[in-house]
């Protein structure tokens, strides 16, 4: 399954770690996991004001992507991916 994240990126569903909202969530946690992600090269950047972080695992290493995508989106992309992909197995 496919999720899309923007600007033409997609990612593996299953390669998902996880999902922050970055613009309700503003912890220091959530502000430091960024800087490091920024520091280590491991960021990617989709737009200039991101609303969403999505950590993936790529190639047996965690890379940060921060989305334009709101985090409702992406969860309703990927649920809707996994009925679509559940129904093909079913009638597969």
């Amino acid at each position: 399954m496919l999720v899309h994240l923007g600007r033409g990126v997609s990612v593996h569903g299953e390669n998902i770690i996880s999902l922050t909202d970055i613009q309700r969530e503003q912890s220091s946690e959530t502000q430091a996991l960024v800087r490091h992600c920024r520091g280590t090269g491991e960021a990617r950047f989709l737009v200039d004001e991101p609303k969403t972080l999505v950590i993936c695992r790529e190639h047996g290493k965690s890379v940060c992507y921060l989305s334009g995508v709101g985090l409702r989106t992406l969860r309703k992309r990927m649920e809707e991916r996994q009925l679509i992909e559940a129904r093909e197995v079913q009638h597969g």
